[in-house]
């Protein structure tokens, strides 16, 4: 019986040494990914000052709070650390948010508004308790708000042969038909996508193939996706001309060809 109890008790150690270890492991990954997003897309921007915004409940802060200190430390800007609780009103730019959990971000998006933030800026959102599955609801939001410029880093659920993945999420809320299996294009589209993998030490190519630059531009081509212009005839700035049976118009004057153009050039139609 004693055999066998101690028998238990080494299988028990060596699991629990097993997960510390793998757990170690994708958590350095993490830092890692997120280290070389702010080297190749934050610092080449700019980035004097990086945002560290902690949205963790007490017990993860306790346990992760040395993964934080790890990716701050490697910082060759400016670091700001601050609780989301504790935020208050300044223009942050470029931002790295640490969520463990769906009601984390809640708190922090409670948090975000013009005063608070840029909201045209850069964030990198790290799940350090692994993949969120209301992502998909966390995209939803952003959007509401019209936050776009946003990535997603989390270790993936399954492992692979030669290492752990941390994947990269964003969404494209615009998006032509690129295919010949694409029937319709996109128009507000907040499906979470994976753009690219960390694997091994690096980002390996994905969606997209040798750009170290992990946020893609999503709004200089809106694929002709209906955009709403409130405006009234006022010559000779701004005149509307209808067809015959209303069923058509055409701007003119200064505002009219201004906004004629913005649709030409960003290529959306005028509702």
């Amino acid at each position: 019986m004693m055999l066998f109890f101690a028998f238990l008790l080494i299988k028990f150690s060596v699991t629990a040494a097993s997960f510390k270890l793998e757990s170690g492991l994708r958590h350095a990954s993490l830092i890692d990914a997120a280290e070389s997003i702010i080297n190749t897309s934050f610092t080449p921007r700019g980035a004097s000052t990086i945002n560290f915004i902690i949205a963790l409940n007490n017990e993860t802060k306790r346990e992760r709070i040395g993964l934080i200190n790890d990716l701050v430390s490697r910082s060759a800007s400016v670091a700001v650390i601050e609780d989301v609780e504790a935020i208050h009103p300044r223009h942050r730019l470029f931002n790295v948010l640490f969520i463990d959990e769906f009601e984390s971000f809640i708190r922090l998006f409670r948090k975000i508004s013009a005063d608070t933030f840029v909201i045209d800026g850069f964030f990198l959102m790290i799940f350090v308790e692994g993949p969120e599955p209301q992502l998909s609801e966390i995209t939803k939001l952003l959007w509401s708000i019209f936050l776009f410029n946003i990535d997603f880093l989390e270790a993936a659920s399954s492992e692979i042969e030669n290492g752990v993945v941390i994947n990269l999420w964003t969404f494209i809320p615009f998006r032509g038909c690129d295919s010949d299996l694409c029937h319709e294009r996109k128009c507000g589209d907040t499906t979470p996508k994976v753009i690219n993998q960390f694997v091994s030490g690096s980002f390996r190519s994905h969606e997209h193939d040798g750009d170290d630059n992990h946020f893609p531009e999503k709004i200089s081509n809106l694929h002709q996706c209906p955009v709403k212009i409130v405006t009234f005839n006022a010559p000779p700035m701004m005149m509307i001309h209808y067809s015959d049976n209303n069923t058509k118009f055409k701007l003119a004057g200064v505002d009219g060809e201004m906004i004629a153009l913005l649709s030409e050039q960003l290529n959306f139609t005028i509702d």
